[in-house]
């Protein structure tokens, strides 16, 4: 069975129209419905029948709908070959973790083979995209349960605040101008709001500037301005980059604020098989994470 039928029988399935699903597919009408009607004969059941000017999905259709995800990203997995993946692996994550990980994530000479697509996405926008097949693979800290996307812990981060050197001496933290990002988070179990992780419901905090990339935000930072909330690899990797007056340090907080640690995840869609890309991730973040 080809996977690209299970593909057109997905497309199918979401437009509920053939000549629709044709026209997304840029493939004949003619040609769609045929390839559907090898599919059905492929695994010996009826998959939709015509109401009208509309396609009515079978039960048996849409129960092979639900699997076509995870059956999908099985064969994916299966067909591996050991130099990497034939096609580009893609993964999705925001910036905490692509901004100055990414390049510890993938250093392992194994990978020279291989093509990486990385994808900024928002926690809401990763699940979406893996449930979808977009993104073979997602990184956050911050998971929103999404039908056909599947989450496990790899390790943990430990977040603190951190300014450059010497910026707002004998300053509270609930007095310190923040650079945060601008970009709410919905929809997460643990109630947090912002990309960056803050506990709001326990500790308040000045936002002097809000911004789109964290990168703009450590520039702020860097010229003494503002002081931000990081995972302290992050704040590890960026001091390997930069001269010695920009380097960021922990800023001492009160006895009052809370330690802040947040678990990784990887994302997935929902799938029996580890692929070999996803462990040589996983072991990856392990590390970083380790030390």
């Amino acid at each position: 069975m080809e996977t690209n039928r299970l593909k057109q029988f997905k497309v199918l399935v979401e437009t509920s129209h053939l000549r629709k699903a044709a026209e997304l597919l840029r493939m004949s009408h003619a040609g769609l419905y045929k390839s559907i009607r090898q599919l059905e004969a492929d695994l010996s059941v009826s998959l939709f029948y015509s109401q009208g000017k509309r396609l009515e999905i079978t039960e048996e259709g849409k129960a092979l709908y639900k699997k076509i995800p995870g059956v999908l990203a099985t064969i994916s997995a299966l067909t591996e070959k050991d130099g990497g993946n034939e096609r580009p692996f893609t993964v999705g994550t925001f910036e905490v973790f692509s901004t100055h990980l990414v390049s510890a994530i993938f250093k392992d000479p194994s990978w020279e083979k291989s093509t990486i697509r990385l994808l900024e996405l928002i926690p809401g926008e990763l699940e979406t995209a893996i449930s979808e097949g977009d993104v073979d693979l997602g990184i956050t800290y911050i998971p929103i349960p999404t039908r056909d996307a599947d989450f496990y812990k790899v390790g943990t981060l430990q977040m603190g605040v951190y300014r450059v050197k010497g910026a707002f001496p004998k300053t509270r933290v609930s007095e310190m101008p923040f650079v945060v990002p601008i970009r709410p988070i919905e929809g997460s179990p643990t109630g947090v709001k912002g990309l960056d992780g803050w506990p709001e419901n326990m500790f308040e905090r000045k936002v002097k500037f809000e911004v789109d990339l964290m990168e703009t935000g450590l520039e702020f930072v860097r010229k003494g301005s503002a002081v931000i909330f990081l995972p302290e690899p992050v704040a590890r990797f960026h001091n390997e980059t930069v001269a010695g007056d920009y380097r960021l340090e922990d800023v001492p907080v009160e006895k009052s604020f809370p330690v802040i640690r947040r678990d990784v995840y990887i994302l997935k869609r929902k799938s029996p098989v580890e692929s070999k890309a996803e462990k040589k991730i996983a072991s990856a973040l392990r590390q970083i994470l380790s030390r």
